[in-house]
């Protein structure tokens, strides 16, 4: 019974940091389909007059779990888009890394797709 009480703190925060660190995969993996969509948006609607405004709008309804306020969508280069070029976007969230209310790393997750204008 000693035993368990010595080990079980150390299992209980190795549970957190997974539980956090499987977050920040969900994140992750938001963003960058956030950014896959975005680019496919991009390859029909070029020819719309509000074409950036449709792909903005693609990127943010593909990550409706993420706060959208710190959700941030660069498409480059701006619209009007030329057939037979290249579009990209880039879709950047910032995360934090916690356990037991200590930061172990934060940054900015990026997703960056590139897309063809038909």
């Amino acid at each position: 019974m000693v035993e368990f009480i010595i080990v079980a703190p150390l299992l209980l925060l190795i549970l957190i940091a997974v539980l956090q660190f499987g977050i920040v995969l969900h994140n992750y993996i938001s963003v960058t389909n956030a950014a896959d969509a975005a680019a496919r948006k991009v390859s029909v609607t070029a020819t719309q007059n509000n074409a950036q405004d449709v792909v903005l709008a693609a990127a943010r309804a593909a990550a409706p779990d993420l706060n959208q306020a710190n959700l941030q969508v660069i498409v480059a280069p701006g619209s009007p888009w030329a057939h037979n070029s290249d579009v990209t976007v880039s879709v950047t969230y910032p995360y934090s890394l916690s356990v037991l209310g200590i930061v172990i790393a934060s940054g900015n997750l990026k997703g960056t797709t590139t897309a063809r204008v038909w």
